[in-house]
C-alpha cells in the first residue's frame, strides 16, 4: 500500500510575528513527533523520551493508549513545546473519532462518554496566535485527519 502524506499548517494573522512563528512551529513539531513511533522503541509511560504513536502515518492503537496515560504537562515537556495544544482525529465525514477512551488529547482534553460518538469544541475566544496542523493518517482501517491546534492564552 502506498500512502501519500499531506501536511498543512495555518495560523491566524494577528500582530506579533515571533509568537505566530513559535505557535506554528509548535503545531508542526507536535504533529511530526506524534506521527513517529517515539523514543525509545516500544516506549511506555515510565521510559518515554519522545512520545509518538504512528509508523508511516499508520496509527498504532497501543502507543496512542500509552500517550493517554501521560499527563498533558509531561507530554508538553517531552515534546519540547511552549504552546498549549489539542490533538484529535476526524474521519472522512468530518466527525471526531474516539481513541483510547478520549475524543481529544491536550489542554482541553475531552473524555468520550460514548465509544462511537465524539464532539470537539474548538472555541478559542480566550486565545490568540492560534495555529492548526493537519495530517492525513490511517486509523481504524480507514483514512482520517489528525488535527493539532496550538495557541497562546491572552
Amino acid at each position: 500500500m502506498m500512502m501519500i502524506s499531506f501536511f498543512r499548517v495555518s495560523t491566524n494573522l494577528q500582530s506579533g510575528s515571533q509568537a505566530i512563528n513559535a505557535v506554528g512551529r509548535d503545531a508542526w513539531l507536535i504533529s511530526t513527533q506524534l506521527l513517529s513511533s517515539g523514543q525509545p522503541e516500544n516506549w511506555d509511560e515510565t521510559n518515554v523520551i519522545r512520545p509518538g504513536f504512528a509508523d508511516n502515518n499508520i496509527i498504532n492503537q497501543s502507543l496512542i493508549a500509552r500517550l493517554a496515560n501521560i499527563s498533558y504537562e509531561d507530554t508538553r515537556h517531552l515534546l519540547g513545546v511552549d504552546s498549549n495544544f489539542l490533538v484529535f482525529f476526524l474521519n472522512r465525514s468530518g466527525d471526531a473519532v474516539p481513541f483510547a477512551g478520549l475524543c481529544s488529547y491536550g489542554l482541553d482534553q475531552r473524555n468520550s462518554s460514548n465509544a462511537t460518538v465524539c464532539a470537539v469544541d474548538m472555541n478559542f475566544t480566550e486565545s490568540y496566535h492560534v495555529a492548526k496542523s493537519e495530517r492525513v493518517v490511517f486509523m481504524n482501517a480507514d483514512f482520517a485527519r489528525m488535527c493539532v491546534y496550538t495557541w497562546r492564552n491572552r
